[in-house]
């Protein structure tokens, strides 16, 4: 019943507590409040003997990191006069012990078969609703207020990080993400939401680093690794250590992306120049190199920017009208509309217009001066 939920050590110790199954329970999961300072290790005993309670009470270490379950009778509510006070009473006397945390409990009585599912309703809740610095409390009969910083505004932080990451801008992506980290030191920002952002960052420089490793594209990064373990990021001693751990893993980060540029990118456009001229005379796309050679559409746009300074569209144009060129020098007799039908123009007309901004001359200009030069 509590698989997943509570510490696996104490699965076969919760099935001999005979007395919480035949007695209608109360329950609270509690939080280390993230980057808070604690007198002393987190764990179920010294929570537990932190509280005070005349009927029986079990506190229980859960599977995630930082968190306890408190199961208890539900006679302990008769000494308050609503369920809040239960919840600020025990919330204080940890505070008072050394422990900052944050609970999300159900005041309402249930049997033992509906704890569970119970639990991992309000756990969940906490999860969504948990501030990064002020502990708070969830009744999670109670529908939550909306808190915290706007999930809108920092999906749309998110995108913005991205967007620079893809475009390398490393400057700027630190600055703004210095400035996002600053942000949520002094605002009442949700967990989840922070989580979310920095999900979103580690997903993007995994694409980014896997783009650039043409034959180990999707593979997991050790620099993504590190900034997809969130719990292990959140658990960090002080929220300044947080902050100086997330910059240094995106500057390993940018480090790497250079550093893979610099390795990979000569190779790379060398393999997509030579497709290229094997298929002068079919019509390839970018789609089509993504497909072949397994990166992004971003990161082929670089690579020929980066190697001939043109677009992909204008370098692989050029390639064809060079072979035009070539063309009516060796077949003096090919038509002009068959030259444009061979190299997959479609159209003789634009076929005409870009030869001439490409080489100055019209194609039948061009086909008279070689002839002209051959005679």
């Amino acid at each position: 019943m509590f698989q997943g939920l509570v510490n696996e050590s104490y699965w076969l110790e919760m099935k001999q507590k005979q007395y919480f199954y035949q007695s209608q329970n109360v329950f609270a999961v509690i939080r280390r409040q993230p980057f808070a300072p604690v007198k002393a290790e987190f764990t179920a005993g010294h929570a537990a003997s932190c509280l005070s309670s005349p009927v029986p009470f079990w506190v229980i270490p859960m599977a995630a990191p930082d968190k306890l379950l408190l199961i208890a009778d539900s006679a302990w509510m008769n000494d308050y006069d609503a369920g809040t006070s239960w919840m600020a009473d025990m919330q204080n006397k940890l505070m008072e012990h050394g422990y900052p945390v944050s609970l999300a409990a159900s005041i309402q009585p249930m049997a033992w078969n509906s704890l569970p599912a119970a639990c991992r309703d309000s756990d969940l809740m906490l999860e969504q609703h948990l501030l990064l610095f002020q502990p708070i409390m969830i009744d999670c009969a109670l529908p939550w207020p909306a808190t915290g910083a706007s999930s809108i505004e920092m999906d749309q932080t998110a995108q913005m990080l991205v967007s620079l990451l893809e475009q390398r801008n490393q400057d700027r992506f630190v600055l703004l993400l210095s400035e996002q980290l600053a942000h949520w030191a002094t605002e009442n920002v949700k967990l989840s939401d922070a989580k979310r952002l920095l999900r979103q960052v580690a997903a993007a420089f995994s694409r980014e680093l896997g783009a650039g490793q043409n034959q180990t594209a999707g593979k997991e990064f050790s620099i993504t690794a590190k900034l997809c373990d969130l719990d292990l990021l959140f658990q960090m001693p002080c929220y300044e250590s947080f902050r100086a751990e997330v910059l240094s893993l995106v500057d390993q980060g940018f480090s790497q992306l250079k550093s893979q540029n610099k390795k990979s990118g000569n190779t790379l456009f060398e393999q997509m120049e030579q497709y290229l001229r094997i298929n002068l005379y079919s019509h390839v796309s970018i789609s089509d190199l993504v497909l072949k050679f397994h990166v992004s559409p971003s990161y082929i746009s670089r690579i020929f920017k980066r190697f001939t300074g043109q677009t992909f569209v204008a370098y692989y144009t050029a390639m064809k009208i060079g072979e035009a060129c070539s063309l009516m020098e060796r077949r003096p007799e090919m038509l002009i509309k068959d030259i444009s039908d061979a190299l997959c123009f479609g159209d003789q007309h634009y076929f005409s217009k870009v030869f001439k901004e490409r080489v100055g001359q019209s194609p039948v200009e061009y086909k008279n001066t070689v002839r002209e030069c051959q005679a």
